[in-house]
């Protein structure tokens, strides 16, 4: 973002300044420049950059977060084409695929066309490749309750499976990306019944669709609402990418070693294993109805934050949760786990102050639509692998191991 200004010559900075005055490498800088966070400005010779130094405290005040104890958040800047979460005022617009609005494409898009486009850019969907057939017998299960544990599993079956898994150039991708989905979404749960159509907002009907699949696997009597569709491909299509969360970050650190995509998917889903990240749509719908929700959320949240609400990126609101809530709003606004959503809502924003985010809106969903009680971090997985493999073939694209953190030495 190269911006011409009538800043005093006093308030400017040099690219070295800028980046001392953020504590941050000149490679960070240079991504938030490319992110749209920070403007780059064209010196008077029109070649030198140089940078606002009002723009950049103010950056480095909003930007660099301390934890409660003082100790300093490690923050990783990575340039990355794929997704932008605006700033301000444009955040109640949501975040962007490669330009396009993510709120727009959950109502006329289907999770497939989406997962195509932030893959690598092209409008053709992909197309969830065929089953892998029935466990062999020798297979040692996980518990039956441990749904992420299944499906890094079948990520490891589809693995063995595929003889061109060490391919990573972009065609072999896009069909390791087709396998990948479709491990997933069996390891959500079998087959009950016949899978419901997609309508969308366009008046469109799709057959076969991942959300008509995972509506059917995730409903203990295989007959969601027919609402239900459409609003957990909504939910598929926002949940995709949003930026470098912790499960994104895990997923590019394996493919910088360019290890195969299903490890990489591996490395990823290894991250949601902890109840912070992926799976506190079901913590909040296990508060839900509880006596005192706020007291058992933070009760389950562990007291790392407030599982549902509150996002570091997002001053209000998160849009995605607005979404998510509206659907839930229109077809079944009575519905005992809308109102309890509701209740605690009002609860935390009057005693923390604290808004929902897409977690809360995932666990409405889920809960009104009579999905099992892990389905909200099923729906967060299959989703979230698209964005992953779309980070993972970017990354091969950059420079091999160029991740290497360093220790601050604090032995005495």
């Amino acid at each position: 973002m190269v911006k011409m200004s009538t800043v005093p010559e006093e308030g400017w900075l040099t690219a070295r300044e800028a980046a001392a005055r953020l504590g941050v490498k000149r490679a960070s800088l240079y991504a938030y420049v490319s992110r749209g966070v920070l403007g780059r400005h064209t010196g008077p010779d029109g070649r030198t950059s140089r940078y606002d130094a009002a723009e950049v405290d103010a950056l480095a005040r909003r930007g660099r977060p301390r934890r409660a104890n003082g100790e300093p958040v490690v923050e990783v800047a990575v340039a990355s084409s794929i997704t932008r979460i605006p700033e301000g005022s444009d955040q109640r617009l949501g975040h962007r695929y490669r330009g396009r609005r993510a709120l727009a494409l959950a109502g006329d898009h289907t999770f497939e066309q989406v997962a195509g486009w932030v893959l690598d850019g092209r409008d053709e969907p992909i197309e969830l490749g065929p089953a892998l057939g029935p466990e062999p017998a020798e297979a040692t299960a996980p518990p039956a309750g441990d749904v992420l544990a299944r499906m890094r599993l079948a990520v490891e079956r589809a693995a063995l499976a595929d003889p061109l898994r060490q391919d990573l150039s972009a065609q072999s991708l896009r069909a390791s990306a087709a396998r990948l989905l479709r491990a997933l979404v069996d390891a959500s749960g079998p087959a009950r019944g016949p899978v419901p159509d997609l309508e969308l907002a366009s008046g469109e009907s799709v057959r076969a669709s991942a959300a008509g699949r995972l509506a059917v696997a995730l409903h203990p009597d295989a007959r969601p609402p027919r609402w239900a569709t459409g609003a957990i491909n909504a939910a598929l299509v926002l949940l995709v990418d949003h930026e470098l969360a912790t499960s994104t970050l895990a997923a590019r650190v394996a493919a910088s070693t360019r290890a195969d995509p299903y490890a990489c998917v591996v490395a990823a889903l290894a991250t949601l294993a902890g109840p912070l990240h992926g799976t506190a749509s079901a913590l909040v719908r296990r508060a839900l109805l509880a006596p005192d929700p706020v007291a058992t959320l933070a009760e389950l949240s562990g007291g790392s934050g407030l599982a549902g609400f509150g996002h570091k990126l997002y001053s209000g609101i998160d849009p995605r949760a607005v979404a998510l809530l509206e659907r839930v709003e229109r077809a079944a606004p009575a519905h005992p786990a809308r109102l309890a959503g509701l209740a605690l809502t009002e609860a935390v924003e009057h005693r923390l102050a604290m808004p929902p985010n897409v977690d809360l809106g995932l666990a409405v969903l889920t809960a009104a639509a009579g999905l099992d009680a892990d389905a909200g971090p099923v729906i967060f997985a299959v989703a979230r692998t698209a964005g992953w493999l779309a980070h993972v073939a970017e990354e091969y694209q950059a420079p091999p191991l160029r991740f290497r953190a360093r220790a601050l030495d604090v032995s005495r």
